[in-house]
């Protein structure tokens, strides 16, 4: 996903208010890695004139171009409203859709990455995910979920989709570090050995072949929703880079984008797996004042984004669109969230007097 824990990776944030209409200058990207499917619809940068049903014409109402936010007392999914009144969004540290439903993640310490999970249904039902550590993700069709549990890695079905049934303990002499991944069918996940070396295991969910995959000193890392990449940081010679690739290519083949990095947890890929949304190295203060789009396969900036002011973060609305996050200090402060179009403006989507959250779609 790009997703989660995205950032998740999904990681939502608290934002404010700002008026206006910003613009988000045109880009140079061509566009096209083979990170997708045979049978997948090649994504346009440019605006089309065929008057042919569109993508948003044919959405489906659970897609991730819906703004998806929470404020206090309901989750909000486009024209879908659920009550969650007993989840104080102070703790909230993720908000994302799955099939069926949301997945919120509250923070349970303020100085550990330790977190519940809960399953929302449109009716309001719940189902208790348990207590888990570190990076977590969903994949790429929301129906399952990976993480650390006090007894190892564990991947979870969602809704009602069945048990999966994989081996994701941990190899001789290796420990745990607490990172998670789908890759596609395959899940990523991290350890340390005796030797304190890093190591990075691919497992395949259908067969249960485990290999290792070449990430070095790689950290933060995540995968592309169709398992081909992964991005994550690296530190060279004091100066923490952003580096990507093939999950099964040669390591020595990767990019690395010393003067763009992720904002967040992880990085955060586009539904396609073409793009990441990342922010300049040199990024401090309050939030991001430009974002960047970087793409996944040759680790090039091919558009940037001029968000409005007081930006704290951004969110993939789909692979053309980004969600921002903004808040504005002093007298008539308030909160509010952006869409800003690739090679469009920004324009002010939704506006709260109260705390709003926003989301991930997957």
């Amino acid at each position: 996903m790009n997703r989660t824990s995205a950032a998740a990776l999904a990681v939502a944030a608290v934002i404010g208010i700002a008026g206006g209409t910003y613009t988000a200058s045109l880009g140079i990207g061509t566009g096209g890695d083979d990170d997708k499917r045979a049978g997948d619809k090649e994504t346009s940068r440019t605006p089309t004139l065929t008057k042919s049903p569109t993508a948003e014409e044919t959405r489906p109402p659970s897609s991730p171009a819906q703004l998806l936010y929470m404020d206090s007392t309901q989750i909000h999914d486009g024209y879908t409203h659920v009550a969650v009144e007993d989840i104080d969004i102070k703790s909230v540290s993720a908000l994302v859709r799955i099939r069926g439903g949301w997945l919120v993640v509250t923070s349970t310490s303020p100085e550990a990455a330790t977190y519940d999970g809960t399953v929302v249904d449109p009716g309001g039902e719940r189902t208790d995910l348990g207590s888990f550590d570190g990076s977590w993700d969903i994949n790429a069709d929301g129906t399952q979920f990976v993480a650390h549990y006090t007894d190892g890695y564990r991947v979870v079905p969602l809704m009602d989709e069945p048990e999966v049934d994989v081996d994701l303990s941990a190899p001789a002499g290796a420990t745990a570090s607490g990172i998670a991944a789908f890759a596609g069918d395959a899940v990523l996940t991290g350890w340390t050995s005796a030797s304190g070396e890093s190591t990075t295991l691919r497992t395949d969910l259908s067969s249960g072949k485990r290999r290792a995959v070449p990430t070095g000193e790689l950290t933060g890392w995540t995968a592309s929703p169709r398992g081909l990449l992964m991005a994550g940081q690296v530190v060279d010679e004091a100066v923490s880079c952003l580096e990507g690739g093939r999950v099964l290519g040669d390591h020595d083949d990767w990019w690395r984008n010393c003067e763009w990095r992720g904002y967040g947890l992880r990085p955060q890929y586009s539904a396609d797996g073409e793009q990441l949304l990342v922010v300049p190295a040199d990024t401090e203060g309050f939030g991001p004042t430009l974002y960047g789009v970087l793409d996944s396969e040759t680790g090039a900036i091919s558009e940037e984004i001029e968000p409005p002011p007081s930006t704290v973060t951004a969110e993939w609305g789909d692979n053309d669109e980004v969600f921002v996050l903004v808040e504005k200090q002093g007298k008539g402060a308030g909160r509010a969230i952006y869409r800003c179009r690739l090679g469009d403006e920004c324009t002010r989507e939704k506006e709260s007097t109260t705390r709003l959250l926003l989301g991930a779609g997957v």
